[in-house]
């Protein structure tokens, strides 16, 4: 049993300390709800505004049955 504790500690290499800089970035870059927003916005962006258009065309057509 006391032979294998330093075994889990790990060797003692710890990755060097993430700046908070580098971390926000991280989570930002691979945050799936910020992507889903960004795809969100960038598509109504594209849909062009309807409050100068006009309204659609419409055809219409009238006739009278009169007996010959």
């Amino acid at each position: 049993m006391l032979l294998s504790t330093p075994a889990l500690a790990g060797g003692g290499d710890d990755p060097p300390p993430l700046p908070l800089s580098e971390a926000e970035r991280l989570v930002l870059s691979r945050n799936p709800a910020l992507a889903a927003a960004d795809a969100n916005a960038a598509a109504l962006a594209a849909v062009p505004p309807q409050v100068g258009a006009l309204p659609d065309p419409q055809l219409s057509f009238k006739a009278l049955n009169l007996p010959v």
